[in-house]
């Protein structure tokens, strides 16, 4: 079964979830006040930026989810009395949300606290070595090199 979440009007308004009859279409407004209408399946991080970027367009957006509630893969789970976070481990490309709050005329920095780690995490190995993932790529080219020296080349050129 799909869910439907908020419409998303293009001067950022939303409506209640489950969608709502007054979408200009149905409302007797003039041909001038329609905004197009985009549906976005899904409401993982992929989905929701696009349904800003659409709204922020001119769009009214409608989200489609399968689950009872927003968050695709970092969904939250619950079962038994206990609760799962499947969200992000890291967020490795901060930049790309704050261009979100810009887009919607907000700063990031007055909505979320992102504070850096390094490194971002650390890979165990069965044999006790471990690789740390960060944004130093010295250390990244080094550690490369002591685990496969032939994807040194191949790091670079990502």
């Amino acid at each position: 079964m799909t869910n439907l979440f908020k419409s998303i009007n293009a001067d950022g308004g939303a409506e209640g979830g489950g969608g709502s009859q007054n979408h200009p279409m149905s409302s007797g407004a003039t041909p001038g006040d329609r905004a197009p209408t985009a549906i976005v399946i899904g409401t993982g991080f992929g989905g929701l930026a696009a349904a800003i970027r659409l709204s922020v367009k001119g769009y009214r957006v409608q989200m489609l989810e399968k689950l009872d509630a927003p968050g695709g893969r970092a969904y939250v789970h619950k079962q038994d009395g206990f609760t799962f976070d499947a969200g992000p481990t890291i967020i490795t490309l901060p930049h790309l949300i704050a261009e979100l709050f810009t887009l919607c005329g907000r700063d990031m920095k007055d909505h979320v606290d992102l504070r850096l780690m390094s490194p971002f995490y650390r890979i165990r190995f069965d044999d006790g070595t471990h690789f740390d993932y960060s944004n130093n790529d010295e250390a990244m080219l080094d550690q490369i090199a002591q685990f496969s020296p032939e994807d040194v080349q191949g790091f670079k050129t990502f």
